[in-house]
């Protein structure tokens, strides 16, 4: 959605746009994200804005995802460095989301499903993060340049290989089915795709 949106202002130069509505959706994204130190920052605050209580807010339980940094960190931050990649302020929050992954990530590769934002305990320990989490590393490595995120990226898509691909299990990203497979399992495909033209390993793209 936030590439579509920045395409568009670049396509159409409209001022209605460009002037009166991406200023505030990157706002949004910025403010999105957690920056307070701590087990979290760097992660995103929560999928939804509550304007009466001006707070961000999962929609199924008090929990922080690592595959929600990818979907609304790293993945929206990265569309939007596409068309301004000059924005200082934006790098500095993608720096923040790949930091976070890394320090989430497992010596094997692998994430957790989520953590209880109160205890930062692991949540929904009996499912395994078969889905494209690593895919936030790759985008911040293809923008930042930082051979550390590659290197992370290319482990959890080893991982994911062995643990979702080659036996068919996925899970989803819609809480409310309780991660119940879902796109998450087609963009598996793109990220695979995306690491093999990043490293030229034809594993990926088998």
């Amino acid at each position: 959605d936030y590439g579509a949106m920045w395409m568009l202002g670049r396509l159409t130069g409209d001022p209605r746009l460009t002037r009166d509505r991406l200023p505030f959706a990157r706002a949004f994204k910025l403010a999105q994200q957690e920056r307070e130190p701590g087990f979290f920052e760097g992660a995103a605050a929560g999928q939804y804005y509550l304007s009466k209580s001006r707070r961000f807010t999962e929609e199924w339980g008090d929990y922080v995802e690592p595959t929600a940094v990818t979907y609304y960190t790293m993945l929206d931050l990265g569309n939007i460095l596409l068309f301004e990649p000059g924005d200082a302020e934006l790098r500095a929050a993608l720096r923040r989301g790949a930091d976070r992954l890394l320090a989430w990530q497992h010596p094997d590769g692998h994430w957790e499903v989520g953590y209880d934002r109160a205890t930062a305990k692991p949540m929904f320990t009996d499912l395994p993060d078969v889905r494209p989490t690593f895919y936030g590393l790759l985008v911040a490595y293809r923008i930042l340049g930082d051979a550390r995120y590659l290197e992370a990226a290319r482990r959890g898509a080893d991982w994911l290989v062995g643990h979702a691909v080659e036996p068919g299990r996925f899970v989803g990203v819609c809480g409310d089915n309780r991660f119940a497979p879902d796109f998450a399992t087609a963009q598996i495909a793109q990220a695979l795709l995306d690491l093999h033209a990043a490293t030229g390993d034809a594993r990926y793209r088998a």
